[in-house]
This record gives structure tokens, sequence and C-alpha cells, in this order.
């Protein structure tokens, strides 16, 4: 084996190993990023949670339209409902095992 061929073979493998340390990377940093705006987009539905306490109690949610018989206050659950099962439905539709087992105990709730 000349002295091409070796430089050729290690270049060859550092780059393989760039290769995948770099796709390593990119998929790491994704699920951190998707992680992060889920974290941030439950934040706010807790927010509204806390501004609005009868939206989290099964005592008025079950019965919703009779709960909330104010136009404005039915309006603003039904929304809230929609951002909760939008949140679970994003967590659902990224078909990652460890996603949704952190998720599982949100989605519950």
């Amino acid at each position: 084996m000349d002295e091409n061929t070796l430089i050729n073979i290690i270049i060859g493998a550092f780059s393989g190993f760039a290769l995948i340390l770099s796709l390593y990377t990119y998929y790491y940093s994704k699920r951190e990023k998707i992680y992060a705006d889920l974290d941030d987009l439950y934040l706010e539905l807790l927010k509204l949670g806390v501004q609005y306490p009868k939206f989290r109690n099964p005592k008025y949610t079950k019965n919703y339209k009779e709960s909330f018989k104010n136009e404005d206050e039915l309006i603003r659950y039904e929304t809230y409902a929609f951002i909760s099962w939008n949140i679970c439905e994003t967590i659902y539709d990224r078909k990652d095992e460890a996603l949704f087992e952190t998720w599982k105990p949100v989605i519950v709730a």
C-alpha cells in the first residue's frame, strides 16, 4: 500500500466520522428544538389554565356547552380545548417513542 492510498483511506475515515457526527448532532438538535417548542406551548396552555381555572375543572368541562353559558366564555374554552388537543396531536404525530413517553403524563392530564 503506497502513501497516497493510506492518506486517502485516513481522509475517507475522518470524512465518514465527520458525516456521522454531523447527522447525530443535527438529529439531536432537532429533537431538543421540538421538545423546547412543545414545552413553550404547554407553558402557555398552563398560563391559560391558571387564568381560567374552570377550563381545567372536569365538573365544568364534561358538559361544557351547558357549563359555559356565556358565549365568550364558551368560545374561550373551545379554543383552550383545541390548543390542548393540538399539543397532544403534535406529540403523537412526531412518532418518537421517547418524546411520547416524556409527554405521556401531559396527554393523560
